[in-house]
């Protein structure tokens, strides 16, 4: 990157993934509650290494859709590591952080809006 990369870079998204985690805490102050990637490339090297840089961070929760691959995965600290959360019964995932935000994991790819606006129905 070769200059000190600022707040608005990070959020941009133009910062060497492993610098994010700790820009996250000099640069913002704190670490965001949620992360949501949308990669376009299949299993992608920079996912890997956002994860890892999220985790280090301390990002509660970590959400990569792989649209490509058709493949949503959300992790949650659970004693300083993530774990990989499963669907419930219903194809179901729920945010930790954000009562109330769930995704109806197959809907997504599927291009299913009514299904993934359904999700976020109490009772559903």
């Amino acid at each position: 990157m070769g200059r000190r990369a600022d707040a608005d870079q990070l959020r941009r998204g133009q910062v060497a993934p492993a610098l994010i985690g700790p820009l996250m805490h000099v640069q913002l102050g704190y670490a965001p509650q949620l992360v949501v990637e949308i990669a376009a490339s299949p299993a992608s090297y920079d996912l890997h290494q956002k994860y890892w840089a999220y985790e280090r961070a301390g990002v509660p929760e970590y959400v990569a859709w792989r649209v490509l691959d058709g493949a949503l995965d959300w992790f949650r600290i659970e004693h300083g590591r993530y774990v990989r959360i499963e669907l419930d019964a219903a194809g179901i995932i729920e945010s930790a952080e954000f009562p109330g935000l769930r995704l109806a994991v197959a809907s997504l790819p599927a291009g299913d809006p009514s299904a993934v606006r359904a999700a976020l129905q109490p009772g559903t």
